[in-house]
């Protein structure tokens, strides 16, 4: 049998480190904040020196982006993707972004996904990589969202009293919310309970209410 080369060996470990690191210092972010977990509780918590966190992120600024990389990919990778693959009724599409923005915070890395929610407050106004980035992971979920409220204004199935853009807001609000409680409430309340009510909520908002074909609308 082929032995094991230093370089696969070596490889590996860096692998299984910054994995250690990325997932202690995301859930530190959020349970204490950015400004509260310094680089030396991250250290502790994964037992490294921070000598050797630096080896791999240049400064706490750094590891915070990258872990926001994966966040957006959580959603592009899983969320967004199943909306694709999802053909039928934008209502069928809105169903199944709630549905898997649920099984993805509740049954995955729930910390991941409310990292970008956390640090929105954190990094509000302050003009750095860190809030673009977190700009930029909400942006692209208002664009989902808005085409498919879209093509269903479109096609008469949901109502156009509200703008397009303010609707997708008022989703990414709801969802926001919904990870955050599913945080908070733990045990109390499942995931599935939570989305179930979720989907009455956005059909609500959505839906058509004069029965009459809603016009084209275009974002706000």
């Amino acid at each position: 049998m082929k032995p094991v080369s230093k370089r696969r060996s070596n490889k590996l470990r860096r692998t299984e480190s910054t994995h250690a690191v990325e997932k202690a210092a995301c859930r530190l972010f959020v349970e204490r904040g950015f400004r509260s977990t310094s680089m030396d509780l991250i250290a502790r918590e994964v037992g490294m020196t921070k000598g050797a966190i630096y080896f791999y992120y240049k400064d706490k600024n750094a590891l915070l982006l990258h872990i926001l990389k994966q966040s957006q990919s959580e959603f592009s990778g899983k969320i967004f993707s199943a909306i694709d693959d999802k053909s039928g009724a934008p209502s069928d599409q809105i169903d199944i972004f709630l549905d898997t923005i649920i099984w993805v915070g509740g049954e995955l890395d729930q910390y991941l996904l409310l990292l970008p929610v956390v640090m929105a407050t954190e990094f509000k106004g302050r003009g750095d990589d860190v809030e673009t980035a977190v700009k930029d992971i909400y942006e692209q979920m208002y664009q989902k969202l808005s085409d498919v409220i879209i093509s269903g204004q479109n096609n008469g199935e949901f109502g156009s009293e509200l703008p397009t853009r303010s609707l997708a807001t008022m989703i990414v609000a709801l969802t926001d919310g919904l990870l955050l409680e599913i945080y908070r409430q733990s045990s109390a309340v499942s995931g599935k309970e939570i989305g179930r009510a979720a989907r009455v909520m956005v059909t609500n908002l959505l839906e058509t209410t004069n029965g009459v074909k809603a016009p084209t609308n275009t974002l706000e």
